[in-house]
């Protein structure tokens, strides 16, 4: 294999690394979400919750969208999130909770492969005392990695709802010309 990779070419290398990599995280990213929902997750509960540093913003802003915009549905349906998602990725409004979702996912399969190779430290030290203190190690960097995926999970749900509310309060106020400044807070002209 090592002579395989010394004999490619520089664009031969180009191509094929970044395709091989991609490959690679395609099989990976299955295997750690199931890992993730299954095993980690149950296992790190010791790790805090997220840090919620705009709760308050969030559970104002949920509860906002739920009774001005999404009347009727809004009182039926217990998770808004995931409405107030779809709108967002469809209409194509906002990317950044794109970049807070690719990093949890980014973070969270590091600390997959953190796990695996805690599972692997003392296989490959035959069982001794280094063995061991790298399984330690390698579980203290997984347990630093999901909490940091935790951190960039709990930024996603403001991002999006208030990437809705903006699209929401546009619409509001182009809904007729000149008489979008007359609108109250109830959406009705006063």
């Amino acid at each position: 294999f090592r002579g395989f990779i010394l004999e490619l070419s520089a664009p031969q290398a180009l191509l094929m690394f970044p395709v091989l990599f991609t490959m690679l995280g395609m099989l990976l990213e299955p295997l750690s979400n199931y890992f993730d929902r299954h095993v980690m997750s149950p296992v790190f509960k010791i790790i805090p919750a997220p840090k919620r540093k705009h709760a308050d913003d969030e559970d104002a802003l949920r509860e906002l969208i739920r009774e001005r915009y999404l009347g009727e549905i809004g009182k039926r349906i217990e998770n808004h999130y995931a409405l107030c998602k779809e709108y967002v990725e469809t209409r194509q409004l906002s990317t950044t909770f794109m970049v807070f979702l690719s990093r949890y996912g980014f973070y969270r399969n590091v600390a997959f492969i953190c796990v695996m190779c805690a599972v692997a430290a003392p296989l490959a030290a035959e069982g001794n005392a280094a063995g061991w203190v790298g399984t330690l190690v390698w579980l203290m960097l997984a347990y630093v990695f999901k909490s940091r995926a935790q951190d960039f999970f709990a930024h996603m749900a403001p991002a999006v709802y208030r990437a809705f509310l903006i699209e929401k309060l546009a619409q509001e106020k182009s809904v007729s010309p000149g008489q979008g400044d007359n609108l109250d807070p109830a959406g009705t002209n006063i």
